[in-house]
């Protein structure tokens, strides 16, 4: 109802943002700048930190054909930019629909740096949704939220510490990460007992993962867990054990459909890793016009 904007003199976006593509914090803000682009209304967007850092960059870009409310720009999956940097970026490159154009305001943080993790900004994390109650579910949330898609193993929801847990009841469970050398995350084998979710109420061996504040490659990281749990549990990558609906979603929050394809299919990590990294170069030099820090 257009009426109810008709007193307001702008729109303020304050939004604490985790750094991933498909988290909707992004989405939101995108939807705000088109309404009040078509109100004519100020559109004020107050800066927050990349909790990521703003240097770590990994992950293929979205394709222009699969956007959605979970993908809604072409960017990589882990962008490096903080929000007003990414609404800058949408306001110049004309991603807003019908040549909209948002009258934008950006006020910027004072003291941070791209270089800093979340802990070196000293402020507090207050839980941006029920499973993102810590930094390190930010960053499980950006290693493993592409894997839960596909409903094939626990990553630790219904536990208190969601995004930090692999596991998996299956006859070759002793398998499960099987010589896998991950960037920023270190490995502990463990047994977890989730209290909802996957799993609910049963003993689940499995991994804690230990995140590393720099040297993170989340993204990548994701593509070498797949490609391991593909070559020991190639039954769980049946069209029998992931549902349409996973796929689905795997796909949109991915933005690609060459992705998951080459998984079920069985090639090679080197092609797996390319297509999980495809238009990341060019996305590199674009953001370098839009950093404010």
């Amino acid at each position: 109802d257009v009426k109810k904007f008709v007193n307001i003199d702008a729109i303020v976006v304050d939004l604490q943002d985790v750094g991933v593509r498909s988290y909707t914090y992004l989405s939101t803000m995108f939807n705000t700048m088109i309404t009040a682009a078509k109100l004519n209304k100020k559109i004020v967007i107050l800066d927050r930190p990349n909790p990521i850092g703003g240097n770590i960059i990994d992950g293929s870009v979205a394709d222009q054909n699969l956007l959605s409310f979970v993908s809604i720009i072409p960017i990589s999956y882990i962008h490096g930019c903080t929000l007003a940097e990414l609404a800058l970026m949408i306001n110049e490159e004309n991603w807003l629909p019908d040549n909209l154009k948002a009258d934008l305001t950006v006020i910027k943080m004072k003291g941070w740096k791209r270089d800093m993790s979340w802990e070196n900004t000293g402020l507090y994390w207050f839980p941006t949704s029920p499973n993102v109650p810590t930094i390190q579910a930010v960053r499980g949330l950006a290693t493993l939220g592409i894997i839960g898609e596909l409903g094939i193993i626990s990553i630790g929801i219904g536990t208190t510490s969601p995004f930090q847990y692999i596991g998996i009841m299956h006859k070759n469970e002793i398998d499960l990460l099987n010589n896998v050398s991950l960037n920023g995350i270190d490995l502990h084998q463990t047994k977890y007992r989730p209290f909802f979710a996957m799993y609910s109420g049963k003993d689940v061996n499995g991994f804690f993962l230990q995140f590393k504040e720099t040297d993170f490659e989340p993204f990548s990281n994701s593509i070498k867990i797949l490609y391991s749990l593909r070559k020991s549990f190639p039954d769980l990558f049946s069209s029998e054990s992931i549902k349409e609906n996973s796929k689905s979603m795997f796909e949109k929050v991915t933005a690609s459909k060459a992705l998951l394809k080459a998984i079920l299919d069985g090639r090679n990590e080197e092609y797996i890793y390319k297509l999980g990294n495809q238009g990341l170069d060019k996305f590199i030099e674009l953001r370098k016009k839009y950093l404010l820090y």
